[in-house]
Parts: C-alpha cells; structure tokens; sequence
C-alpha cells in the first residue's frame, strides 16, 4: 500500500470516526434541548411569578380606588 492509499485509508477512517461524534452529539443536543425547553417553561410558569402579577394587579385596583375615595 503507498502512502496516498495509507492516508487516503487514515483520513477515511478518521472521517467515519467523527461522523459516529457527530451523531453522538447530536443526541446529546437534542436531549439538552428538550430540558432547556422544560426548565424555561417551568420558569416562566413559576408560581412566584403568578403570585407577583396578581400582586401588581391588586396594587393598581387599589391605587384607583384610593384615587376614587380622596377625589
């Protein structure tokens, strides 16, 4: 075998190699994906965050009914 076959073989080999990484990889990101998605939705549907909208909601109905009662 020359050495173009040699490394012609060598780089073939090594391309296979990081094909196989690639879809390894791409697995793994798509795992990753799917959790980032479901942690970014469970943030913005946290509990706290509800809880300090209705918080703001009340304090401006209060606000304008306090307005009422002084005007």
């Amino acid at each position: 075998m020359s050495d173009l076959e040699s490394n012609l073989s060598a780089l073939a080999a090594k391309v296979s190699q990081l094909e196989k990484q690639q879809i390894t990889l791409k697995k793994y990101v798509v795992k990753l994906k799917h959790i980032l998605d479901e942690q970014i939705e469970n943030f913005n549907h946290r509990p706290e965050a509800q809880y300090i909208e209705n918080l703001q909601e009340n304090f401006v109905a209060l606000t304008l009914r306090l307005d009422e009662l002084l005007a």
